[in-house]
């Protein structure tokens, strides 16, 4: 008998709302539930499912939930419950990044400053939902609720753990978060079959996707007989699925020469997995790292000690290879650590460069191992170096979509999968939401929409994101709770138009769905970086957002200025009204124009830049190059330099009203 795994101990438990419970036990038995001097009772159905609900209670806790089954006499005791407010964070990389990825000088800064201002809370707690490894829908799912402290906190979702910690100081109640987010996935994957199937831009994709997936070749890699394979792995023809690596054009290139120049490429931490920190797929991916070394150590012959690489690297020590591990399909290398000689005629000068080719031709590919497992010095001499865990990263290049399989623990636990599924619709929904519902939650924060940005399907993405809300809502059988968006940060590598334009649809999706809402990212986001540092701004403004509509709190700024109304004041002029506009300025100082907006006329085509100036909470656009200006846009750039500001410092939120 057990129940599911989201209830158990340390779970939060949703406040003064009819609380479901679940699990399974001996079929059509009798199952007695006692929580908090609370007696239920309910019988489980043909297969063992049991679910019921408990009585809505105030926050508290920590109590125990047991549960029996009356026919096998098993019980099941979950402890340590707290009562009080449950949210579901979800999204990709942005919302599953944890605190400790992000701080480029040192990676556990923005953990530090977490837990400095109030993180290590015992009523501050989190679960991450584990990732689907199968195509077919999950009736539970892996996790452990976790208590925020001084260890469990670095691996929390950065942006869900900076809102519940606002929250936990505003409330005074116990805060939940369930992370359930998964980086570079689209807003598709995450509506259920159900929901795609009534979307006329999400039906064919969804046929498309079951026509290709469930194609017997892509699951039969392995012989159906495993017990043959007691002895080890079984052998793998991976040139049937994989690919050869198509030779090292990065090195002619200069990516391993130490003046090269890696500025505008990509921050990877190290250990980690390039295809989880959005960096790329399969293929060659280079990684360089800036170290200093101590006098004591130049010109001596030194060692480079790497963690692993998954699977095979070529190393450069200031532009020099020192070493390199594997070929072809080789798997026997998988993971192993390096260890490469140094020549002291390359030690010199007080900066070295270190640069990795690595290549990887299946699974995940990584710089694997721990932090203290990546060195440079002299073997058993105390001076070395150790090596920085935020490293430059770029793909020299990436192989399309691929079969996959995945060996889980005893050799005989063989899991198929197609690694790129997480892009096939409903696969998210099946895997990773359906398992937690109907959990009882206070309402979701979502932080997605980059990897819609880079699909052919980009003007989609605000029918898709308004079918999700009302999709979620509709499963969970809560209503319409709470649902709050971060807007799409700046960022310079972007297509403008594929950018902006799932940027300007997530505002619409808040003006449209009821209860919906969404705050700015335009300011704080990293012009060559998808993946912007500071998680805690996103959070605080996420909180503040809930604060406000959720909680009624007064006194506080949920978000920037909203266009509200667009009027032709007649002539060449036209006259915007925002929401949250009080105290409209410029942040960029009164003496500075007013820049950033554009108008067009009634056929939308040709957008000129405007004359603007604020009059309360409006402004009031103008250009002489159109006659009957009647559609307006505003910072529809990628990176803009200019921002206008409420009260709070939030900037206006981007939109273009010919895409209306």
């Amino acid at each position: 008998m057990r129940f599911a795994n989201i209830i158990g101990d340390g779970a939060v438990f949703q406040r003064r709302m009819l609380i479901p419970v679940w699990g399974w036990c001996t079929p059509f038995a009798k199952v007695k539930v006692d929580f908090a001097g609370n007696e239920l009772a309910t019988a489980a159905n043909r297969v063992g499912y049991f679910e019921l609900r408990l009585p809505p209670m105030a926050e508290g806790g920590p109590y125990e939930l047991t549960a029996q089954d009356c026919i096998s006499g098993e019980t099941c005791t979950v402890k340590d419950i707290l009562i009080g407010d449950v949210w579901l964070a979800s999204g990709q990389s942005n919302m599953q990044f944890p605190l400790r990825t992000f701080g480029v000088d040192d990676p556990l800064a923005q953990t530090q400053q977490y837990l400095d201002e109030g993180g290590i809370d015992d009523d501050i707690r989190m679960i991450t939902i584990a990732r689907p490894v199968v195509s077919s829908p999950e009736d539970d799912t892996k996790g452990k609720w976790l208590k925020s402290t001084k260890e469990t906190a670095p691996d929390f979702s950065a942006v869900g753990a900076w809102f519940a910690l606002r929250l936990r100081k505003e409330l005074s109640i116990p805060i939940g978060i369930i992370n359930c987010s998964y980086g570079g996935t689209a807003v598709h994957a995450w509506l259920s079959r159900e929901a795609s199937m009534r979307l006329d831009c999400a039906r064919d994709a969804v046929e498309v996707a079951e026509s290709m997936v469930y194609q017997r070749d892509k699951w039969n890699i392995l012989p159906d007989d495993l017990s043959k394979f007691k002895g080890g792995l079984p052998a793998v023809d991976f040139s049937k699925y994989a690919r050869h690596d198509r030779g090292n054009s990065g090195f002619a290139a200069g990516l391993a020469a130490k003046e090269y120049d890696d500025s505008d490429w990509d921050v990877m931490r190290v250990p980690g997995s390039w295809k989880v920190q959005g960096i790329g797929g399969n293929g060659a991916v280079w990684l360089r790292c800036t170290i200093s070394i101590p006098a004591a150590l130049e010109n001596q012959e030194l060692e480079l000690h790497l963690g692993g690489v998954d699977k095979h690297d070529t190393t450069y020590f200031n532009g020099v290879q020192i070493g390199a591990t594997g070929k072809d399909f080789e798997t026997q290398y998988w993971d192993t650590p390096r260890c490469y000689k140094v020549p002291a005629e390359l030690v010199k000068g007080s900066k070295a460069v270190i640069a990795v080719r690595a290549f990887s031709y299946f699974f995940d590919g990584a710089l694997t191992g721990k932090a203290e497992d990546y060195w440079l010095g002299k073997p058993g001499d105390a001076t070395c170096v150790k090596l920085p865990e935020i490293w430059k990263a770029r793909m020299e290049y990436e192989f399309p979509l691929s079969a996959d399989i995945r060996y889980v623990g005893h050799p005989l636990t063989v899991e198929f999968t197609v690694p790129e599924r997480v892009h096939n619709p409903h696969f998210l929904f099946d895997g990773m939401v359906r398992p937690i519902v109907p959990y009882a939650i206070r309402g979701a924060i979502w932080y997605q929409g980059e990897s819609d940005s880079f699909e052919r399907q980009y003007r989609d993405y605000e029918e898709k994101m308004a079918a999700m809300i009302d999709d979620w809502r509709y499963v969970w059988g809560q209503g319409d709770f709470p649902f709050y968006m971060v807007q799409l940060a700046n960022f310079g590598a972007a297509g403008e138009d594929e950018w902006l334009t799932v940027q300007d649809a997530q505002r619409r999706v808040a003006l449209k769905c009821r209860n919906t809402g969404v705050i700015p990212g335009t300011d704080i986001g990293e012009e060559r970086d998808i993946h912007p540092h500071d998680k805690r701004s996103f959070g605080l403004r996420l909180a503040a957002m809930a604060l406000h509509d959720a909680y009624g709190k007064c006194g506080i700024v949920p978000t920037g200025p909203m266009l509200k109304e667009v009027i032709a004041l007649g002539g060449n002029e036209l006259r915007l009204e925002f929401d949250w506009a009080h105290g409209l300025h410029n942040a960029n100082g009164p003496d500075d124009e007013l820049a950033g907006f554009e108008v067009a006329d009634w056929s939308r085509r040709l957008f000129y830049p405007a004359k603007a100036h604020i009059e309360g909470e409006a402004v009031i656009l103008s250009s002489e190059k159109v006659a009957f200006p009647r559609h307006a846009r505003y910072n529809w750039k990628c990176c803009p330099k200019t921002h206008i500001v409420n009260e709070a410092g939030l900037p206006m939120l981007t939109f273009n009203t010919s895409k209306q």
